[in-house]
């Protein structure tokens, strides 16, 4: 893996990023939990806002305390790195190194907590790599993932995202056709 300043530019997410985005994280919790209790003072005479306030403070440091500590537990020990001719994949288990140009497609899936996760298949379909949800956390970082990569180095694969949109229907349409032939 990547140890140096100069290499840790080929990292998903260095050290050095993931406390700078933590920091953030607690920065930005702050400016919200000082609005709140702001707005707990301000309203201090009125039960109800007062009660709203203090939930909504509660709220914010739970919150952000479990998305720092769910950070801090999914990077632990494990890393992505992109390299101009393979993917390093890095976890508690070892490290898995896989050629870019094996990789023929990627695949993200949701359908349950097992599977969720980024799949790369080669020519056959065969798995090659499933990046979880210890590498990355849900589909939008996985398209981050798949950015920043591609600012990096050339993918020669094509990714498949799950549709979320249902297929548009003309039921609208309808009814108003329906109408003008009515009256």
């Amino acid at each position: 893996m990547a140890t140096t300043k100069y290499e840790e530019h080929r990292l998903w997410l260095p050290p050095h990023r993931l406390r700078r985005y933590q920091t953030t994280k607690i920065f930005f919790a702050i400016i919200v939990g000082a609005i709140f209790v702001l707005w707990l003072f301000i309203q201090w005479s009125n039960l109800p806002i007062r009660l709203l306030s203090i939930l909504l403070l509660i709220i914010t440091i739970w919150t952000t305390t479990i998305s720092i500590m769910r950070d801090a537990r999914r990077c632990r020990n494990r890393q992505i790195e992109i390299n101009p001719d393979a993917l390093v994949l890095a976890g508690p288990t070892g490290r898995i190194r896989i050629k870019l140009t094996d990789i023929a497609v990627a695949q993200w899936k949701d359908e349950t907590h097992q599977t969720t996760g980024l799949w790369l298949y080669d020519q056959q379909h065969r798995l090659l790599a499933h990046l979880d949800q210890n590498l990355l956390a849900d589909e939008s970082e996985a398209r981050s993932f798949l950015g920043w990569a591609r600012g990096q180095i050339h993918l020669p694969f094509q990714v498949m995202w799950p549709s979320r949109c249902p297929q548009p229907h003309n039921h609208i349409q309808n009814l108003t056709d329906e109408r003008h032939r009515t009256s």
